[in-house]
């Protein structure tokens, strides 16, 4: 008995075979195509940070190492509550638009605008920076159009220009200690609610105590200002030595 393929069927046939082919070396980017790589792993952070603890290592799988160790672990966010989310391409990016809302400290329904970018290193995609979602209102109105990691880098370049001039202190009623310094703003950004956090030690290195106060209040210090402060630490018996160093809020 003879079979007669048709040149049809074995067209058929090789598109078939052709189509197979290509959708299993292109398996990945057909699956960012029709699901949003990108989208879906900011929808998986939003989650994270809305449901679970932040200290859950898992979370750090769906960001960029830089974006965690400068921005997650350093800065207070907004939780998002709920959101719609929406993507566009821009230079090799994916760049997800989040429209949402959150609530803050005092109850209040305060609507969210925020954007992540996401890249796909090593078949995965990662967040790997954004934009209004940290809170940063020392430089809020410095950084216009910035990202979250622009303004990390613009805050650290303050933290280093504000500094501690000179600071001593001394025995005073009872086991207590008072201090006196001067901090100084050598950057080019007003700042405030700045403190100085003073560790004690005995002659041996023990810490014996700690104590923090406000250098700087809500009173702005202005680039090039400088300010005296004091503080006032009790029960330190034991605290001939002590270091000072500068804390942001």
């Amino acid at each position: 008995m003879t079979i007669n393929i048709k040149p049809k069927f074995l067209i058929i046939c090789g598109l078939l075979i052709a189509l197979g082919t290509a959708g299993y070396f292109f398996k990945d980017k057909i699956a960012d195509l029709f699901v949003g790589g990108g989208q879906k792993t900011v929808d998986n952070a939003l989650n994270y940070f809305k449901n679970q603890n932040e200290s859950d290592k898992d979370i750090y799988s769906l960001f960029d190492i830089p974006f965690t160790s400068k921005l997650l672990m350093k800065n207070s966010y907004y939780k998002v509550d709920s959101w719609k989310l929406t993507s566009k391409e821009k230079d090799g990016k994916t760049i997800v638009l989040v429209e949402g809302t959150a609530t803050n400290g005092f109850g209040a329904k305060l609507d969210r605008n925020i954007a992540f970018v996401t890249e796909k290193k090593f078949d995965k995609w990662i967040i790997t920076d954004s934009y209004d979602f940290f809170v940063f209102d020392k430089i809020k109105d410095y950084a216009p159009g910035k990202s979250d990691m622009e303004k990390q880098k613009i805050m650290e370049g303050v933290e280093e220009k504000v500094t501690i001039e000179k600071w001593d202190y001394e025995s005073s009623y009872g086991n207590s200690v008072k201090g006196t310094g001067t901090i100084v703003n050598n950057s080019e950004i007003p700042v405030s609610f700045v403190k100085v956090e003073i560790t004690y030690k005995d002659k041996s290195g023990n810490v014996t105590n700690t104590d923090d106060a406000y250098a700087v209040d809500s009173d702005e210090l202005q680039p090039g200002q400088r300010r005296n402060f004091e503080f006032y630490t009790s029960n330190c018996y034991s605290c001939p030595k002590a270091s000072i160093r500068i804390k942001f809020d």
